[in-house]
């Protein structure tokens, strides 16, 4: 008998899940670590240091959260990974300079993959509905 509440190559979003949710926990997990790196070595400033750090709490709480319910399908986990997404994106509402773009950059690659990840989730969602 198969476990079928694990997602297969061939399940909805299967593939395209593992590869979008790598992506999501690298990105993640390389912003984390620059912003903790930026905190001690770069901030010339507490402010710049008060910045960088809660840059950097935000994406280790954005990496819990991709490693555990989001790999798991939870849908609230998919909306909450939103939040560090739209922000890296609205950097570009604040400066248009080199760091801006590259955060913006970044952000729309975490967007396409999130976007990317939904088959699966809606396909989570269908079987919590679904009769047993």
């Amino acid at each position: 008998m198969s476990d079928t509440s694990r997602p297969t190559a061939r399940s909805p979003g299967g593939l395209l899940f593992q590869v979008a949710w790598w992506v999501l926990v690298v990105l993640t997990g390389l912003f984390a670590l620059n912003h903790i790196v930026g905190a001690v070595a770069f901030a010339s400033s507490t402010d710049e240091r008060l910045m960088f750090t809660a840059f950097a709490a935000l994406q280790l709480l954005a990496l819990v959260v991709l490693l555990i319910p989001y790999r798991r399908g939870e849908m609230w986990a998919w909306w909450a990974i939103w939040i560090p997404v739209a922000m890296m994106i609205l950097a570009l509402a604040f400066s248009v300079d080199g760091i801006s773009i590259a955060y913006s950059s970044v952000g729309v690659v975490m967007a396409l993959a999130q976007v990317a990840t939904l088959p699966r989730f809606r396909a989570s969602t269908a079987q919590l509905g679904a009769p047993t």
